[in-house]
């Protein structure tokens, strides 16, 4: 993952190679402007980089909206998004877990740890940022997602360097993205493609949830 940490430590560390080059641009030491966070890869020797921006193509989105991350413990929505998502009579230290959300809003945030911003562990919290997409979605005010899958893979990658084994998310976005520049053409004349599996997501969740039982879910034969 390039962000503007790894642009700045790359043109250091060109610069205390050769002391001569201090003071010059980027440009002047050959290096490629910094446009924004990309995650850069190789593929068989060939270069693979994917910005917010490509994101946003292959989903058809316009890449505008809310950004969630910038919300924090001081956020001028909070006092209604705790009347408006979770039940009366929570207190200040309820506002952290999902049990005491509405059922409609806590099945949605359920929906959204299967699908946008997946977690191993954990999922009966839910953090700021992520009560902030679900009031807006609840207020149809416009989030900007592309930007979400993209901070949500970064953050993985970044996770990944230190964490063994590492955890490939939004693997069927990132294979469609690879698809489309072709270069499965050139890996699958060298390698065979391995298939990953990703995981259900069905009414069982609601039995989870203990919102229904067995017996409540009704199977559709196809």
């Amino acid at each position: 993952m390039y962000d503007r940490e790894s642009a700045d430590k790359e043109y250091k560390d060109m610069v205390e190679k050769n002391k001569e080059l201090r003071g010059k641009t980027r440009k002047e030491l050959g290096l490629k402007p910094y446009r924004g966070r990309e995650i850069r890869s190789n593929i068989l020797g060939i270069n693979v980089v994917i910005t917010q921006a490509h994101i946003a193509k292959i989903l058809g989105l316009d890449n505008k909206g809310e950004d969630i991350e910038v919300y924090d413990k001081k956020s001028k929505h909070l006092d209604s998004i705790h009347q408006d998502l979770f039940k009366s009579g929570c207190t200040q230290k309820d506002f952290g877990k999902v049990m005491h959300m509405k059922h409609t809003f806590e099945f949605a945030f359920r929906m959204c740890l299967s699908t946008i911003f997946t977690r191993k562990g954990g999922l009966d919290t839910i953090s700021i940022p992520h009560k902030h997409l679900i009031w807006f979605l609840y207020k149809r005010v416009k989030v900007n997602l592309a930007k979400i899958l993209f901070d949500h893979m970064c953050l993985t990658i970044n996770e990944g360097r230190t964490k063994i084994p590492s955890v490939i998310h939004h693997p069927r976005l990132i294979s469609e993205l690879i698809r489309q520049t072709k270069l499965t053409d050139i890996v699958s004349a060298k390698e065979k493609l391995r298939v990953f599996q990703t995981a259900k997501y069905d009414a069982s969740v609601l039995v989870n949830m203990k919102r229904k039982t067995k017996e409540e879910i009704i199977q559709v034969k196809t």
